[in-house]
């Protein structure tokens, strides 16, 4: 028998789209909630907070500060309204805590109205008391680099978990495809396109251990730091003078 071909293998540019096309489930009603994990720095946020922004729903994105089932349930209850979607970004204690844990799995069943509780009979945040019970129906969007095996099983079958994997010459070429929405976002593609080029062929993407978008923001801001303004061109426009210095310091963050 011959080598048997992988068909469903798909390049990071369509499995980020797989995710929009996840998230798209929650936003119009078919899901309460879904849990992305996979490889850091490859784009799952920005994906999740483009397609949010697409389907023009209402919701708010919560980065780290969820250390407790405490600071978890007040979240919820803060923001628990129809429709309204609560994304987790990267806030890992949600998914590691005991107590988070039994209460994300009630708060992400995929029923429209979910009972939700904390065992403490009431927990004040400020000048707010809560209720020791509630019944839920806001929807969940969990983003974490944790794989997907080491997540609680129960979170994982109620958000219908997917799983982003990538290697280092696939995201290298995925930000090649897409230079615009490569961070920083405000330096011109031009600048972008020759820090990719140096690193590609100079440097080599197979002598690299990471590369993802947060590297290569690092190596765009060593090149920005590195440019002059020296008087005005023939045309009026500032003249633009870059020192090669940037090329030691991005050398050496790959290296």
């Amino acid at each position: 028998m011959g080598k048997k071909t992988n068909n469903y293998s798909l390049k990071l540019g369509d499995k980020i789209d797989m995710v929009k096309q996840s998230i798209r489930a929650v936003t119009r009603g078919y899901k309460t909630s879904r849990l992305v994990t996979g490889t850091a720095g490859i784009g799952k946020s920005y994906a999740i907070l483009e397609e949010l922004e697409a389907e023009k729903v209402p919701y708010i994105k919560i980065t780290g500060g969820v250390k407790d089932v405490g600071a978890l349930y007040s979240t919820l209850c803060d923001h628990n309204e129809k429709d309204k979607i609560i994304f987790f970004d990267d806030t890992n204690q949600i998914l590691k805590d005991r107590d988070c844990i039994e209460l994300m799995r009630a708060a992400t069943e995929n029923i429209a109205v979910r009972p939700i509780s904390y065992a403490n009979n009431k927990i004040v945040r400020g000048r707010r008391f809560y209720a020791p019970r509630t019944e839920f129906v806001s929807k969940i969007i969990i983003a974490t680099n944790i794989k997907k095996f080491k997540v609680d099983p129960g979170i994982v079958s109620r958000t219908s978990a997917i799983e982003i994997m990538a290697t280092v010459e696939e995201i290298f070429e995925w930000v090649g495809e897409n230079l615009k929405k490569a961070p920083p976002y405000d330096m011109p593609i031009e600048w972008k396109q020759e820090v990719y080029n140096f690193i590609k062929n100079e440097i080599g993407i197979h002598t690299i251990k990471q590369f993802d978008f947060r590297t290569f923001e690092d190596s765009m801001l060593w090149y920005g730091s590195s440019i002059k303004t020296d008087g005005l061109d023939q045309r009026g426009d500032k003249n633009i003078i870059v020192d090669d210095k940037w090329k030691s310091c991005v050398y050496t963050l790959y290296n």
